[in-house]
């Protein structure tokens, strides 16, 4: 039988990545498997279960531990948005401060390393 698929496998994946670090498609998707390697680790270890509201209800239940990583986990979450949804200017949700996708790899990685970090305290 296989063995399960840990969701930490997608954050490998992310940094796999963004090993090519001028290439924006790349860069995208790194984020975007990044976000939903913590987001599993969360509805883990938040026993959440069922489809409805998860990401929210995930995002809930890191803020009811820490408002830090709750808002560390919205920034992820944000940059995962922008990296799946918003693709050019006009797009709704647009925001220039997002144009940098070296700069926003950099700053999901430091959100999933303080969130790493948050997790392994969270019995």
């Amino acid at each position: 039988m296989p063995e399960p698929f840990r969701p930490h496998q997608f954050l490998e994946v992310a940094q796999e990545l963004a090993a090519a670090p001028t290439n924006e498609a790349k860069l995208r998707a790194a984020v975007s498997r990044a976000y939903y390697a913590l987001f599993l680790m969360v509805r883990d270890k938040a026993h959440i279960i069922g489809k409805d509201s998860v990401h929210e209800r995930a995002k809930t239940a890191v803020a009811a531990k820490s408002a830090a990583a709750g808002g560390t986990f919205q920034t992820l979450r944000e940059l995962r948005t922008h990296a799946d949804y918003v693709l050019k200017p006009g797009d709704p949700g647009y925001d220039p401060a997002y144009d940098n996708w070296e700069d926003n790899w950099k700053n999901a990685e430091w959100c999933c390393t303080s969130l790493l970090t948050f997790l392994a305290q969270w019995p």
